[in-house]
């Protein structure tokens, strides 16, 4: 026989009492854990170790309050269903699939004392409807002589009544579940419908709350649990032996055609995970108890005087369970304090230990929420990652084929191509837009927004473009593999899809993916009045002129040729994205630019590699917007580099120049010349998390501690940066970048990049 295990409880503020639960948890192994008055904000992290955690908490203007929480053991099979919003109780739902048994619903319910005594049971027939298996547990807050109460209350009778109506069974322990100063009652009960497996229900003297945690076992004849053991370790000489009986490379020369390469990649591929999976063996994990042997003793003393204070009601042990409480909260503090303060001193760069705790402050996961797609709602995983496969399926669609363009270039991909391509396309990064020589001018800039840029390449024309480029055939051939017939499989949790087949896009995150799409978007016409500046899938189109008219109709002219190319060679712009700005100090409304017949509104400001460009570059928007990032950052991480922190000053600072820095710092060369009163909101920044992590006195100068530290203040690390930056222009090869380097500013008008150069250091 195996089981599922449930506990409901009552915490009444689980924040405070994390770590004797946590220590709960681990001794009794719990399946599927339900709390209530978890007193908990959506702001606040809660999660317990290989447990997945739901919750619905309370949205409260006053102190945190109410709340529902389920912790689901990771190796359970389960999904959160749709259910519809509830007035009266407050409840959290998930559905468990366990093998060869009827899905089964688990609902931790929290009726509040306040809420009505007769309008709750219609939400729960609409908890029941969700699935006709079904256990519901928790705080009914209802007394009744039937689940051993001293007497009946209002809400009690109609609970009773509806249980007797759609004929429920109420599963009740026979001790007590909430301990008040002169009085004992059963609050904490569970409604079970269709689930007809014995079980026993039990309260138990643990935990501190005026609620005993309330534990039902049910005993089933399947696992429901899947297996997760794994082979983690493996013998590398062992493999290397096995691989080398199982791989005969004197085949290799044997291959003469795509079929015979196909063959022996697959072969090859099987050798590989034969060879590895004989010499790696499955062990499975050990539980390991983290908690000190002398608190665990004052917890057993603790539960031992409350269970007495429950049976005798004698004040005596009251006192006794709230002093040793205290005590255990005090040795608790101590200790949590105490490994922490290890853990950061032990944390150096030599094994990435300080970059992988920074990287999981940074990096939280969330489950999937339940979807809405074109079929329903997709609640389980199964359902969840059809729709997914649905949606990328629809990604992959190819766009209407131009007409008068041959689909017959195979007999051209087979023929001799000896020459590869010598000059491959350069990638350019836009860095002043808007530097004019003369004074007067204005800049109009079109961003334009390519829908699904790598999903929608057309494979056979980036083919013919390999060709016309004079790419090596066998080269042709090996990407036309790479591109033609991929799949794609989706994975919701555990659960996994057949492949999926893929015949258009090139594949993103790897690195060939931008390379063939430069290459795919290579010969893009230009035009002479206007400037065009490419970086991977971000275009934009510059025209510069003092005459706005004339701006407009230099980007207008461009944007034509444009749509022409984009049709021609199945792209699509995303028009509703596509952002016009005017850069300029005048007033005067001007035309928009247009394009696929759709005006283009100026805009104020738009977002463009990273950086906010508003119309009169002050920067403004954008520096703001990167102090704003560098908060989000700092808090994440705060609890590493603060002035409390024991981490070594050597690798707070490193955190602070690897993670934070770049932040405030990203494109500084081109936004670094604006206003002073800008540039100081991010030098407060710096110099504000510097003090934060030296731990400096009020009286200390801010140079000092830069240095004492070897750090350059922010607006000489901008000038740096800068040198650096223009000094390497003359080695890319790009035609806007080398004549923005040639151009010499006049006497009466200093260009950005001198502004830049020399305010900071001024003769």
């Amino acid at each position: 026989m195996y089981g599922l295990s449930l506990c409901s409880w009552n915490a009444n503020g689980i924040k405070r009492k994390y770590f004797e639960f946590k220590l709960f948890v681990e001794k009794h192994s719990l399946d599927i854990i339900l709390l209530q008055e978890t007193h908990l904000r959506p702001s606040q992290r809660f999660n317990i170790c290989n447990y997945n955690c739901y919750r619905n908490d309370r949205i409260t203007d006053g102190p945190a309050s109410g709340g529902t929480l389920i912790l689901v053991k990771s190796t359970i099979l389960h999904f959160t269903p749709h259910s519809s919003p509830l007035q009266h109780i407050e409840a959290i739902t998930i559905t468990l699939n366990p093998p060869n048994i009827n899905p089964l619903t688990i609902t931790s319910l929290y009726i509040p004392p306040h809420s009505d005594k007769f309008l709750f049971t219609l939400e729960l027939e609409n908890i029941l409807q969700i699935n006709s298996n079904c256990v519901i547990f928790g705080d009914f807050n209802a007394t009744h002589n039937a689940w051993n109460c001293s007497h009946n209350s209002t809400r009690g009778t109609q609970l009773k009544n509806f249980a007797d109506t759609l004929n429920l069974n109420i599963a009740f322990p026979n001790m007590p579940t909430r301990y008040g100063t002169h009085s004992s009652n059963t609050l904490d009960i569970a409604l079970i419908n269709n689930f007809n497996f014995p079980y026993d229900i039990t309260s138990i003297s643990d935990l501190s709350s005026d609620h005993n945690p309330v534990l039902l076992n049910f005993s089933l004849c399947n696992i429901t649990h899947m297996d997760k053991t794994r082979a983690i370790t493996t013998c590398w000489s062992a493999f290397h032996k096995n691989l080398d009986k199982n791989i005969h490379f004197a085949d290799i020369l044997n291959i003469n055609n795509p079929h015979t390469l196909e063959d022996k990649i697959t072969q090859f591929t099987e050798a590989v995970r034969s060879a590895h999976s004989q010499a790696s063996k499955p062990i499975t994990r050990k539980a390991h108890s983290y908690t000190p042997q002398h608190i665990k003793n004052l917890i057993s003393l603790k539960n031992r005087a409350r269970k007495l204070y429950h049976n005798t009601l004698n004040p005596i042990y009251r006192t006794e369970a709230n002093r040793l409480q205290a005590h255990i909260k005090k040795q608790v503090k101590i200790h949590t304090q105490q490994v922490w303060n290890d853990r950061l001193k032990a944390l150096n760069t030599r094994d990435n230990s300080i970059w992988q705790i920074q990287r999981n402050f940074r990096n939280s996961k969330s489950n999937i929420p339940t979807l809405t797609h074109t079929s329903g709602i997709a609640t389980s995983d199964d359902q969840k990652a059809n729709a997914l496969a649905n949606s990328f399926k629809s990604n992959y669609t190819e766009n209407k084929r131009p007409d008068n363009f041959t689909n017959n270039i195979d007999s051209d991909v087979t023929s001799t191509l000896e020459s590869f391509f010598a000059n491959p396309p350069h990638t350019t990064t836009p860095l002043a837009p808007t530097n004019t020589d003369e004074r007067g001018r204005s800049t109009g800039a079109v961003f334009l927004d390519i829908q699904k840029a790598f999903d929608r390449v057309w494979i056979s024309g980036l083919i013919y473009k390999l060709i016309t480029n004079n790419f090596p055939a066998p080269l042709i051939h090996i990407i036309n593999s790479y591109l033609v017939n991929r799949t794609y499989k989706v994975r919701v949790n555990n659960t996994f899809l057949l492949p999926h087949r893929v015949n258009i896009g090139v594949t993103q995150g790897s690195l060939l993916g931008p390379v063939l799409f430069n290459i795919y978007l290579n010969d893009i016409p230009s035009h002479p009045q206007t400037m065009l500046n490419l970086y991977a899938d971000d275009t934009a189109i510059l025209a510069t002129f003092k005459n706005h008219k004339t701006v407009t109709l230099a980007l207008n002219k461009h944007l034509a040729l444009l749509e022409n190319y984009f049709n021609q060679w199945k792209i699509n712009i995303n028009v509703e994205k596509t952002v016009a700005v005017l850069f300029t100090k005048r007033i005067k409304p001007v035309k928009p630019p247009t394009l696929y017949s759709t005006p283009l509104q100026w805009s104020q400001s738009t977002k463009y590699l990273g950086l906010i460009l508003d119309k009169n570059l002050t920067w403004k928007h954008h520096i703001l917007h990167a102090r704003d990032k560098f908060r989000h950052a700092l808090r994440l991480i705060y609890p590493l580099i603060c002035r409390n922190s024991e981490m070594d000053m050597y690798n707070k600072v490193l955190l602070y120049t690897a993670v934070l820095r770049p932040i405030i710092s990203y494109g500084c060369p081109v936004w670094g010349y604006a206003a002073k009163t800008n540039i100081k909101i991010l030098e407060v920044a710096q110099n504000s998390i510097i003090r934060t992590i030296t731990k400096a006195h009020r009286y200390t100068r801010n140079s000092n501690i830069y240095k004492a530290l070897k750090l350059h203040p922010f607006k000489n690390y901008i000038q740096i940066l800068a040198k650096k930056f223009f000094a390497n222009l003359p080695n890319i090869n790009n035609a806007n970048l080398m004549n923005l380097e040639n151009y010499t500013p006049q006497n009466d008008h200093k260009r950005p990049r001198r502004i830049l150069l020399d305010s900071y250091n001024p003769p």
